[in-house]
Order: structure tokens, then C-alpha cells, then sequence
């Protein structure tokens, strides 16, 4: 019933949209661009390590390449750092109309808007780490950030400079493997259970011209267990989630906050358990001279006693308080201390971070 509404919701946006926006000429010219980011950070911790942070020093690189011929579109982002290597996005999109998309490959889900802005490079994001609700799976994310599937994007003007923004995801959900969220690796899916995502966002623009949003967020995913069979006899998770957020400047301010409404519902033949939290943060920033930018962040989980998803997820940060210090001392080129206090169900404790970012060339 979950997939008939979304994709029935899904295709009834997409031909609407596709109307209200004039069809252009098809254009000849094609372009590549390469995109580097990259970042080396040394991190220290007070009262405990982080049950998915063991070394203390990352070296990272984020190559973001994309190509473009007409009306079709290609883009790639491979992340190499010091304790990985990932294939994060492979995407094939064609342009319709003006800035209509449809994508097919493996993409942020839009149910997430801290990733779909920010994406994996260090140097987009004002802070160095990301709110815990929004962290990739392999940081001990509990929300499935990539897909494997189709990916709708659209921007429609509302008059002369406002704007709507929509994007709608279908494809394959994560599974829950050794406390974590695995994604399905594109050249290396294994054959095990792989159950449908649906996601989608949809955003009211201030200004065409301007980075401000306001909008509203939904996912639907299904995970399985790998492996199977499990003591406790669960060998299914359904999870909705239900968002809103606001990204807006005004002069050297810049305030970002995203709540979340999570269903969980963890089954089996054997067993079932339902549960509800809420989690969110609120970030605000303010740019100073010289180049500086202070941040504070802060983050909270609710109703998580008890909860039968949340224990599947020891590293899970439950609460955060964040402070940040950022220098763009040279174009491109970015200096960030960032200091956290961090409640988490196995222990507290404080991080120390110090990170240079820069997008290159």
C-alpha cells in the first residue's frame, strides 16, 4: 500500500511539474567538470572513544566529477579516505524541461536535507561533523542515506522570484548488518535481501537566487537483517519517517534546524516491537571578520528508552552540544576547531576536532 501512494504521488508531481515548464531546443554542447575535496583532520576524545571513530587522525578525498551533453547528464563521487573507499553516488539523468531531472543509479536520498546539501564534502559544511540523526551509515547513521534506484528532481518558479522545489527517490533500502546500516555496494551487491525505499522531499524557495528553504520531509524504508535466523527472532524492520526543516540567512546569520518523527516497527515470525522517537537539532552561525564563521549546534533524541530500533545501534548519539570555530584563510582553502560534548547510551564524552578543508581546483 506504502509503494502504490508514493509512486502514484510520484508520477502525478512529475507530470504536473513537467507541464507547467516550457519545453527547450536540444543543446549540443557537452561539458566535464572535476571536483576535489579534500581534508585531513586530527581528533581527540575525553571519557571514552566513539563506538565508530577508532583512529585519530582521517586524510580524505572526495572526487566529485560530472559530464553533461544536451540534455543528459552523468555524475560520479568516489570518496577515498584513510579508513575507506566508496563508490557514493554513480548517477544518469536526463533533462526534460529546464531544470527537471530524472535520475537512475545510486543517490542521496532526498528524505535527508543535511545530505542532499551538504554531501560528503568536507568543505561544503560550516561545521566539521554532521548532526548524529543525518550521519552516513557507516558512522553510525540510523537513517538509510544512499539508494539504488530512480530519482526525481524539480525546481518550478512561484512568480517572479520565489520557488518550489521537489525531489522524489525510489529504489533499494540498506540492510542491518553487525550494528550498522549497509547500503547495497554497486559492484559488489551480494544476493541477500534487499526490501524498497521511497523518499521524498519538498521545499518552498524565498528566493530563486538565494540558498534559503523551508520544507517538508518523508521517507519509507524497509530493512532486513543480515544475518539470518536471529536469537531474538526479528528479521524485519519497516521505518517512516516524517521531517521538516528551515535553512535561512539573513545578513551574517544562517539558522538550520531539521526535526524528525521515526516509526519504527521491528518483526519477525517470532517477535515484534513498536516504537516512536523524535530527534532534531538546531544549528546557528554567524560570519564574522576576517574570514571567520562561529557555529553552535545543538541535538536531541526523545523517546529512545526502550527502544527496540535504537539498541540495534550502539554508536548512536543521542544528544550533542556543538561549538565550531572556522577561518577561510585563503580561497577555497578553510581552518575549523570544533569542540562537542556528547551523550551517548554506553558512555559521555567530549571531542576535540581540528580539520583543513579546501575544494580543489
Amino acid at each position: 500500500m506504502h509503494s502504490v501512494k508514493f509512486l502514484g504521488a510520484f508520477f502525478l508531481l512529475a507530470g504536473l511539474l513537467g507541464e507547467a515548464l516550457p519545453i527547450r531546443a536540444e543543446e549540443l554542447s557537452q561539458r566535464t567538470e572535476l571536483l576535489i575535496f579534500a581534508s585531513g583532520e586530527v581528533r581527540g576524545f575525553d571519557g571514552g572513544q566513539p563506538f565508530v571513530e577508532s583512529d585519530n587522525l582521517l586524510l580524505s578525498a572526495d572526487l566529485l566529477g560530472t559530464w553533461t551533453r544536451g540534455r543528459w547528464h552523468a555524475l560520479a563521487e568516489v570518496l577515498l579516505t584513510t579508513d575507506e573507499q566508496e563508490l557514493e553516488r554513480l548517477q544518469l539523468g536526463w533533462e526534460p524541461v529546464p531544470d527537471t531531472f530524472l535520475w537512475i543509479g545510486r543517490f542521496h536520498q532526498p528524505g535527508s536535507i543535511w545530505n542532499t546539501r551538504q554531501h560528503h564534502g568536507q568543505y561544503l559544511q560550516p561545521s566539521i561533523t554532521r548532526p548524529a540523526i543525518e550521519n552516513w551509515e557507516d558512522e553510525g547513521g540510523v537513517l538509510p542515506q544512499h539508494v539504488e534506484g530512480l530519482l526525481f528532481e524539480s525546481r518550478r518558479p512561484l512568480g517572479a522570484r520565489r520557488g518550489v522545489a521537489l525531489s522524489a527517490g525510489v529504489g533499494i533500502s540498506a540492510q542491518l548488518k553487525d550494528g550498522a546500516l549497509e547500503p547495497m555496494k554497486l559492484f559488489n551487491p551480494r544476493n541477500n535481501d534487499r526490501l524498497p525505499s521511497y523518499s521524498m522531499q519538498i521545499a518552498f524557495l524565498p528566493d530563486l537566487t538565494e540558498d534559503d528553504a523551508v520544507g517538508l520531509l518523508a521517507s519509507h524504508n524497509e530493512l532486513a537483517f543480515d544475518p539470518l535466523p536471529r536469537s531474538d527472532g526479528y528479521d524485519h524492520v519497516d521505518l517512516e519517517v516524517l521531517g521538516c526543516y528551515l535553512d535561512i540567512g539573513r545578513g551574517r546569520w544562517q539558522l538550520t534546524s531539521t526535526a524528525y518523527a521515526v516509526h519504527a516497527k521491528v518483526s519477525g515470525a517470532l517477535a515484534a516491537a513498536e516504537d516512536r522517537f523524535l530527534a532534531g537539532y538546531l544549528q546557528l552561525q554567524y560570519q564574522l571578520d576576517g574570514g571567520l564563521t562561529a557555529l553552535a549546534r545543538l541535538e536531541a533524541t526523545g523517546g529512545t528508552a526502550d527502544s527496540a530500533y535504537l539498541v540495534l545501534f550502539p554508536g548512536f548519539v543521542e544528544g550533542r552540544s556543538v561549538l565550531d570555530l572556522r577561518w577561510d584563510f585563503a580561497p577555497r582553502q578553510a581552518l575549523s576547531l570544533e569542540l562537542a560534548d556528547t551523550h551517548a547510551p554506553r558512555k559521555d564524552y567530549r571531542e576535540l576536532r581540528i580539520q583543513w578543508s579546501a575544494a580543489l581546483p
